[in-house]
C-alpha cells in the first residue's frame, strides 16, 4: 500500500470516528430531551414493574433497567436510528436480546455473540474464582457475551450498548457501578471479530456505548460521571472507542 494510500485510509478512519461521536451526542440529547424527568422517571418505571408481575405478556418489562430499556429507551433510538436510514432498515441494523421488541423495532435476531471465550464481563472476579469456573461444569468453563442493544449494517457504524439503569444510591456505590458498567462497554468491545452465520450477524463493533440513565436523588450517577478527571473521560473515547453516555442531567 502506498503512503498516500495510508493516509487516505486513516483520514476515513477519523473522520468516521468523528462521525459516530457526534450521533451518539445527538442520541444523548435526543433521549434527555424526550425522556420523563428523574422524579417522574422513577415512579413511572417502580409502577411499570409492579404492573408486569401479574402479566404474562409484560414479561420483557418485571425488572427497572429492563422497564427503562424495552419501555423508554429502545423505541427513543428506533425514532433516531430512522431518521438517518428509514424505518425498514432501522429494524435491520437495531439487535435487542429482548425478543418482544423485535416485533416493532429490532430484527429478529439476538446481539449474543457465537463464539465462547475465558473470561466474563465481572470486574470483581478473583482469578481463584475464574480457575475453578474454567476447571467446573463444561456448560460454565466459558462465557458468551449477550449485550442488550447493538446497531450494526445498514447502520453507518457499528456499536455495541451496555444499558444500565440507576435509582438509588449514594456517591460510593454510584462511583461503584459507574467504574463496574464502564468496564462492562470496554469488555464488549474489546472482543474480537467473529464472522456472520446463517441466523447471527458478525460480531464487529468499532465502538462501545455505556448508556447508563440516573434517576437516584442527587443525581449521583451524573455527579460520579462529572468528577471524572478530564483526561480519564478523554481516554475513553479517544482511547478507547468507548462513549459514556449518562443520561439525566436533573437531580430530582
Amino acid at each position: 500500500m502506498k503512503q498516500g494510500d495510508l493516509m487516505t485510509e486513516t483520514d476515513l478512519r477519523v473522520t468516521q470516528k468523528n462521525e459516530a461521536y457526534q450521533f451518539l451526542k445527538g442520541l444523548q440529547k435526543h433521549l434527555n430531551a424526550n425522556l420523563p424527568s428523574s422524579q417522574q422517571m422513577r415512579k413511572e418505571v417502580r409502577d411499570i414493574v409492579a404492573n408486569s408481575k401479574n402479566d404474562k405478556k409484560q414479561n420483557h418489562l418485571k425488572y427497572p433497567e429492563a422497564a427503562f430499556t424495552n419501555h423508554y429507551l429502545i423505541p427513543r433510538i428506533f425514532d433516531v436510528v430512522s431518521e438517518r436510514v428509514g424505518k425498514s432498515n432501522a429494524r435491520q441494523c437495531m439487535l435487542s436480546e429482548y425478543i418482544a421488541m423485535r416485533k416493532d423495532y429490532c430484527w429478529n435476531t439476538s446481539p449474543q455473540r457465537q463464539e465462547r471465550h475465558p473470561f466474563s464481563k465481572g470486574i470483581a472476579n478473583r482469578p481463584q474464582t475464574i480457575m475453578r469456573r474454567w476447571k467446573g461444569e463444561p456448560n460454565k468453563q466459558t462465557i458468551q457475551s449477550a449485550p442488550d442493544l447493538a446497531l450494526c449494517n445498514p447502520f453507518p457504524f457499528n456499536i455495541v450498548f451496555e444499558i444500565k439503569y440507576f435509582d438509588k444510591g449514594g456517591a460510593e456505590k454510584a462511583a461503584t457501578e459507574l467504574v463496574t458498567d464502564l468496564y462492562q462497554a470496554f469488555f464488549y468491545r474489546a472482543l474480537p471479530y467473529v464472522p456472520p452465520t446463517k441466523r447471527n450477524p458478525s460480531w464487529d463493533y468499532d465502538y462501545a456505548c455505556l448508556l447508563a440513565c440516573g434517576t437516584s436523588p442527587g443525581g449521583t450517577l451524573q455527579q460520579s460521571w462529572e468528577s471524572s478527571p478530564p483526561k480519564v473521560k478523554r481516554g475513553f473515547w479517544e482511547g478507547a472507542n468507548v462513549f459514556a453516555m449518562i443520561l439525566r442531567s436533573d437531580a430530582g
